[in-house]
């Protein structure tokens, strides 16, 4: 495969998943990281189902979340809500205001 030049300094890691599942546990990801390319620190970034499984699996150590005042025709809601950051071990410890976006520090 073709990488695009900007990419020149990014190291791409394939980690064997579950043949039954086409997942890969947050927590599988992270052991590999950490046992393999010595990593033990990882900002995730990503949509609603990333999130919730991060979560579930209680592999967030802190979470900044951005609410950003947009309407989307077709929203696709996260479904997750101050429980599901406080299951995972999560405590809101501080919000503010940037620019027009609300934000949450976890």
């Amino acid at each position: 495969m073709e990488r695009d030049s900007k990419f020149q300094n990014v190291i791409w890691i394939g980690i064997p998943g579950n043949s039954n599942d086409s997942r890969i546990s947050a927590q599988t990801i992270l052991a590999d990281l950490k046992a393999n390319h010595e990593i033990s620190h990882v900002m995730v970034e990503g949509g609603p189902t990333t999130a919730r499984q991060f979560l579930a699996e209680k592999q967030v150590d802190r979470a900044i979340l951005v609410y950003a005042p947009m309407n989307f025709e077709i929203p696709l809601p996260s479904n997750l809500n101050r429980e599901s950051f406080e299951e995972a071990g999560l405590e809101l410890i501080r919000e503010s205001t940037v620019g027009v976006d609300r934000v949450e520090y976890w």
